[in-house]
């Protein structure tokens, strides 16, 4: 474990306890309640509407805890699903590299919190602008039939 593991660990140790004692943050005010105060002239169905979106969206950053880098990945994959332009139009392979990941890790975390969910609520095209469609997939699968390039390979071998 890196120092900075170290230290983040320790942090989040210590907001647990906070959490356990019964003791509250010292600053209860979140950016919602700026958000809110912005949005006063509008009907108050829309804010609660906004104000549950907002809330909706930050637990789905959270869901895997609090840990910085567990949320920045969660971030960072739908980011480059729904925004790429403001994380640069980054790479698979540069988020991979940012946190030390693979591109493969990447690539499946967008599956599992883009395409998989719009895929569940129905809809056909679940793929994002960088991804290969469901028929250029098939291509790749139909081209690879029978392709015994890795047979010999040293994954292979220790499987044997």
């Amino acid at each position: 474990m890196s120092a900075h593991d170290t230290v983040v660990s320790d942090v989040l140790a210590a907001a647990y306890r906070r959490l356990r004692s019964g003791h509250e943050a010292i600053d209860t005010h979140t950016p919602l309640d700026a958000l809110m105060r912005e949005e006063e002239g509008m009907p108050a169905d829309e804010r609660v509407v906004r104000a549950e979106a907002f809330r909706a969206i930050l637990a789905d950053f959270f869901a895997d805890g609090p840990h910085p880098a567990k949320v920045m990945r969660r971030v960072f994959a739908l980011t480059k699903a729904y925004a790429p332009e403001l994380i640069l139009n980054m790479t698979c392979q540069d988020l991979g590299n940012m946190f030390g990941e693979t591109r493969a890790a990447v690539s499946w975390r967008i599956n599992q919190l883009h395409n998989k969910r719009v895929k569940a609520a129905g809809a056909n095209g679940t793929h994002v602008r960088f991804q290969k469609s469901e028929t250029t997939r098939a291509k790749y699968r139909l081209a690879a039939k029978g392709n015994k390039n890795r047979a010999k390979g040293a994954k292979a071998k220790r499987a044997a």
